[in-house]
């Protein structure tokens, strides 16, 4: 069963109201991006591109072994920043990543069932077993800002199976992970939710807490659920 993405704040009280037309309820949150690019992840496959997307490399062949060491985007992303019991990924982590790129990637992939079956020391393991749990039945999105600033251009992280290139990415006041949603193309103006994502950077309250209460008032958007 895939892993529950997990975030240690969560935003105000939701503002929601029902509507007779299209039978539509209505949340509020702000904007915080969308999405660039979708890399699929294929039976615990994680791919090149999407390593390579969280590393910021030019894809070239087997480069990813020699990186002296790993940021935290890269290993906290791989496991969604949570351990198997939903306690914060422990900083050991990082070394075992390390030791993962230098070790177990080929073509700069990680095929998570091969490097489980090849026996890994424990740390390593736990965390490979981790990799796995997270990326089962999901996939890598790179997120371009929209509405609010990221602080930075664009940020990475996981979403489900079925994100597309266009959805958007709110945190919707009340929820507790940031939001994936998919414009509805039989009522405009609405969206339909595609479900919750992981994405680096975003999922300790930043986007609400670092923000006082004029910005998030100004920036927030009612969006049309449908």
């Amino acid at each position: 069963m895939p892993a529950t993405f997990s975030a240690g704040a969560e935003s105000s009280a939701m503002e929601a109201r029902t509507s007779d037309e299209h039978l539509a309820i209505y949340v509020t949150g702000p904007l915080i991006g969308e999405v660039s690019s979708v890399v699929p992840t294929i039976d615990g496959v994680v791919a090149a591109p999407a390593l390579n997307k969280l590393f910021g490399m030019v894809q070239r062949s087997n480069h990813l072994s020699k990186v002296e060491v790993v940021p935290d985007k890269v290993w906290r992303t791989l496991v969604a920043d949570r351990g198997s019991d939903g306690e914060q990924a422990p900083g050991s982590w990082q070394t075992a990543c390390q030791y993962l790129m230098e070790t177990g990637t080929v073509n700069d992939r990680i095929d998570t069932i091969e490097q489980l079956q090849r026996g890994q020391p424990h740390m390593e393991r736990a965390y490979l077993k981790r990799v796995q749990e997270v990326v089962w039945d999901r996939c890598f999105i790179e997120v371009v800002s929209r509405g609010i600033s990221m602080g930075v251009e664009e940020r990475h992280g996981l979403g489900p199976t079925e994100s597309h290139v266009g959805d958007v990415i709110s945190i919707l006041y009340g929820c507790t992970v940031p939001c994936l949603l998919r414009e509805s193309p039989w009522v405009p103006g609405s969206y339909r939710p595609v479900g919750e994502c992981y994405v680096y950077g975003l999922m300790d309250g930043e986007a609400i807490t670092c923000r006082s209460e004029e910005a998030l008032e100004r920036d927030k958007m009612v969006f049309r659920i449908v």
